[in-house]
């Protein structure tokens, strides 16, 4: 690695410039067609929250507080459908229009005719734009409201920033939820609660879940050490179940569980994945979705984290216990490593030269000590 002081910002600045010809033809041309292509105010808002499923999590409290500022108001969630199920754990009593993820063209960038139909015939005049991408920002131009906040996004962002009515910079430390509160405090100066995971007590399950996967290689243990791990767990008498996404049941790894006789369930679904985590008593993973799902839900969780500073993205919680690749390239003060959280990395080493002799005994201590203070009370099997 040449440079690992490189910051992740300075990576996408790097990747994806525009000519400042073009960024200064649309600062102008964009504030002159908000002024003329707007409705009045009314009682709708529609807030737009297009993630996977980690930063669907961590963008509940802000939701939350979104939900009792505009209390008087009909307020729209604006989401993928995925989403909605996971926002219905905590979100009552509110309004969603989903769209899938194969309703945004070329790599999630641009809505198609559906996604803008769907979000335009709300005939809202206020947005919230969680999201602060591009093609967040073709929706909330398209609505078109009368007023609209949101995060200050990277790259092609750039190009409709003047949109907005106010913007909040994406933070540059942690933690990730703060990020979206952050949002919130552009239309009220206080303080809302943080906190969303709620350890389930006394920890009911029935087993030790395993999820091996997250969005990108680069931020998975391999799949041979998870096995090592199980077959650990299995020594001590403890029950462990692999969960694998459906897209993921024909690689090498899940062929190894069934040679090694490990118990698996392929999850389609994302009701499979919410009915399985929640008849575990212990979830064990990546730095992934599920994590933060299963954090969601009540239950401990031990993570394996590289490319990404777990001070940003950690679920919160003393019942969340981590390991952290010991490399140089680890980050420690920033959010991504320098090779863009390992999307730029050369050659993926972060969390294939970790022992797991050293992952097991941290999360053999993480263990005695979580049974320690919280007890478990076995109930169905899975």
């Amino acid at each position: 690695m040449n440079n690992p002081s490189i910051s992740f910002d300075n990576e996408l600045s790097r990747v994806r410039q525009y000519p400042n010809w073009l960024i200064t033809l649309f600062d102008r041309v964009v504030p002159i067609l908000r002024k003329y292509y707007h409705r009045k105010e009314n009682d709708k808002v529609i807030i737009i929250a297009l993630y996977l499923l980690g930063d669907t999590v961590m963008s509940i409290p802000a939701i939350e507080a979104l939900l009792k500022i505009y209390g008087n108001k009909k307020v729209y969630i604006y989401c993928f459908d995925y989403s909605k199920t996971v926002y219905e754990l905590k979100l009552k009593d509110v309004e969603y229009i989903t769209v899938k993820r194969n309703d945004f063209l070329f790599s999630n960038r641009i809505p198609n005719c559906n996604a803008i139909k769907l979000i335009y015939k709300l005939k809202a005049s206020n947005v919230v734009d969680l999201t602060g991408t591009i093609n967040s920002s073709i929706l909330a131009f398209l609505v078109p409201a009368f007023f609209i906040i949101g995060l200050k996004g990277k790259s092609s962002f750039r190009l409709l920033e003047k949109i907005y009515d106010k913007l909040t910079p994406i933070r540059t430390n942690p933690h990730l939820i703060d990020m979206y509160l952050d949002v919130v405090k552009l239309i009220a100066r206080e303080d809302f609660p943080r906190e969303i995971y709620e350890l389930q007590f006394p920890r009911q399950g029935s087993f030790i879940l395993i999820h091996p996967f997250a969005s990108r290689e680069s931020k998975e243990l391999p799949f041979g050490q998870f096995i090592d791990l199980a077959y650990e767990l299995f020594q001590r008498g403890e029950k462990v179940i692999f969960l694998i996404p459906s897209d993921r049941s024909d690689q090498n790894g899940v062929q190894e569980l069934k040679r090694k006789g490990f118990c698996y369930h392929i999850t389609t679904e994302i009701s499979e994945l919410l009915t399985a985590i929640g008849n575990c008593y212990l979830f064990i993973g990546n730095d992934s979705g599920p994590m933060h799902v299963a954090a969601l839900l009540g239950k401990p969780t031990f993570s394996i984290f590289g490319p990404v500073n777990p001070e940003f993205s950690k679920p919160l919680g003393k019942h969340h216990g981590y390991f952290l690749a010991n490399l140089d390239c680890v980050p420690t003060k920033t959010h991504y490593c320098a090779m863009s959280a390992g999307m730029s990395c050369p050659h993926l080493n972060c969390l294939k030269q970790n022992s797991t002799l050293n992952i097991w005994e941290e999360l053999r201590i993480f263990i005695r000590e979580l049974d320690n203070k919280f007890p478990r009370t076995i109930h169905q099997s899975f």
